[in-house]
């Protein structure tokens, strides 16, 4: 019984069109917002952003509460602690940074403080907030998106207010003055945002100075997302830039790098997977190739938006790669497309990948040689997908997943061209540059 419901959730998938993130209807997020005792007018949306932020002027009194934390005395000790709570969100990136203090005392207040600020809020929370002040867009909006970045902890409500910068930043093909003046701030999450935003949309003399930064800024994830926006604002020079990041970046940002090269070539340049003993080999192929290819490149036809907008086009095409690996019975192309938590048809969560990997092959070995295509994919809202799951399992996973990352891929089977059983569901997580499939589900008229 098991293996036959997953074999219909397998085998009964197809997709369809864009994804609601740019909807906007904020319904659903004022909801979670008002479940969490948080205003949703505009004023009340920018209070609470400025409670998170990390404030300078506080940086000093912080870094000497934590130093308290290893007092000889107990009163001192708690008041430190109870003092760092009572600053917030803003305290924790100045935690993050002692969790390997030396002293033992201050190790362990240190992680009880911050296992109690992350339950203060989460990041489906702070996400609803960013799409709701995001719609009100309230005088103020860029400079407290920017002022929040160096306390976000999730990737994907970092990427939320990106998005929401690209949005209420841009006038008229111009960078408004917040983002600007971001190019140059100390903290490299600030300047993260306004590469990718200014280096996309921003004017001329903006995008110069984004290229200064692809040059010549210390931190390797800035150069990384400066070339990525001008890429994606049709920079071509950009590229040759990005070539020495291959060998010189951290390897998760020399594999984000190699893909986006992918992106700019359309697939067709150096075919050579890129890990730790390969990139100096990747690094020469693809200088081989931008010298015979540089004059030829039309970024007008390539795939290479910012990586929250191109997300959806690689979540469909990850969904519809899995699902004709299947029917060709490629079990090793399988194994390369997903990832665990890996969720079952409202049956079960897998969290073990030699688990998935087992399951996964029966599903390939019964779909071999059949008959069946997947087509016309599009994407559904994940977060009304999400809140309509019907059994325990399917709940829990949903909500161990940020929903700003899923998407939600829905799928018709065909079969000589006629629709073949009921329509389903690919679940793809889109995170740190990569299209992991972690699901499948049923989709009902009501979903």
């Amino acid at each position: 019984m098991f293996r036959s419901r997953v074999l219909l959730a397998a085998l009964v998938i197809v997709c369809t069109g864009p994804l609601l993130a740019a909807d906007p209807d904020v319904s659903a997020d004022e909801v979670i917002l008002r479940g969490a005792k948080i205003a949703t007018d505009g004023p009340g949306l920018l209070e609470f952003f400025r409670q998170r932020m990390l404030v300078e002027t506080d940086a000093a009194k912080m870094e000497a509460l934590i130093e308290k934390l290893a007092s000889g005395k107990f009163r001192e000790r708690e008041r430190a602690t109870a003092e760092l709570l009572r600053i917030g969100v803003p305290a924790r990136p100045h935690l993050i940074k002692v969790q390997q203090h030396k002293d033992i005392e201050v190790r362990r207040r240190v992680e009880e403080c911050l296992a109690i600020l992350d339950r203060l809020s989460s990041p489906e929370v702070e996400s609803a907030a960013v799409r709701v002040l995001r719609a009100r867009r309230p005088a103020g909006t860029s400079a407290v998106l920017l002022a929040i970045l160096p306390a976000v902890r999730d990737a994907g409500v970092e990427e939320e207010v990106q998005s929401a910068l690209l949005d209420v930043g841009v006038k008229n093909g111009k960078a408004d003055d917040e983002l600007v003046k971001a190019l140059r701030d100390r903290e490299t999450s600030r300047r993260v945002a306004a590469v990718l935003v200014t280096g996309r949309s921003g004017s001329e003399p903006q995008r110069e100075q984004v290229r200064q930064l692809l040059r010549n800024d210390p931190e390797m994830l800035v150069r990384l997302r400066a070339a990525q926006g001008l890429i994606a604002g049709k920079d071509v020079k950009a590229v040759a830039a990005l070539l020495p990041l291959l060998t010189d970046a951290p390897l998760d940002l020399a594999v984000q790098t190699h893909d986006l090269l992918g992106a700019v070539s359309a697939d067709k340049g150096p075919q050579r997977s890129l890990d730790a003993n390969s990139r100096a080999k990747c690094r020469e192929e693809w200088q081989a190739w931008w010298k015979d290819n540089e004059k030829k490149i039309d970024l007008a036809r390539a795939d290479v938006d910012l990586p929250w907008l191109n997300g959806n086009g690689r979540a469909i095409k990850a969904a519809m790669q899995f699902l004709d690996c299947i029917l060709k019975g490629d079990g090793n192309g399988i194994k390369k497309l997903v990832d665990v938590p890996f969720h079952v048809g409202g049956v079960q969560v897998i969290d073990n990948r030699a688990m998935l990997e087992q399951l996964l092959g029966q599903i390939n070995v019964a779909a071999k040689d059949t008959k069946m295509q997947f087509s016309a994919p599009r994407l559904l809202d994940a977060r009304k997908f999400a809140a309509k799951a019907r059994t325990d399992p399917a709940r829990e996973f949903y909500k161990k997943v940020p929903l700003s990352e899923l998407r939600v891929v829905y799928v018709v089977a065909t079969h000589q061209g006629r629709a073949k059983g009921e329509p389903g569901a690919v679940l793809v997580r889109l995170r740190a540059g990569k299209a992991l499939v972690i699901g499948l589900d049923q989709v009902s008229e009501e979903k």
